[in-house]
């Protein structure tokens, strides 16, 4: 079912309800977010990614773990790092429409 059905059955309607709310909790994290940004240069260690986000490895670890239950990150192992990616080609274009969002001024209607 994707955003444009015209008619989704009641089920369908809140299961992708409760799937987007779940995205939208995962990236509604500062953290979070910025390392959803440093990962859309490609594939980071934990350790790289602490770095890049200032925070402790077991710290972004914790995150990353949220991030990748949301569906939004991949990881694989190399011997004793991990690695991360971001899932797939929508996570940035999520990224990027939330940053419109934010920038927006907030004007009474």
């Amino acid at each position: 079912m994707t955003v444009i059905d015209a008619h989704p059955t009641a089920a369908q309607d809140h299961f992708d309800a409760v799937r987007t709310v779940v995205v939208l909790k995962a990236v509604a994290d500062p953290t979070r977010l910025r390392l959803l940004w440093a990962l859309q240069r490609g594939e980071q260690s934990v350790g790289r990614l602490s770095e890049l986000v200032g925070a402790h490895y077991a710290a972004v670890s914790q995150h990353l773990a949220r991030l990748r239950a949301a569906g939004l990150v991949t990881s694989r192992r190399d011997g004793t790092r991990m690695y991360y990616r971001t899932a797939d080609e929508q996570v940035p274009s999520l990224l990027e429409e939330a940053a419109l969002v934010g920038r927006r001024d907030a004007r009474p209607q």
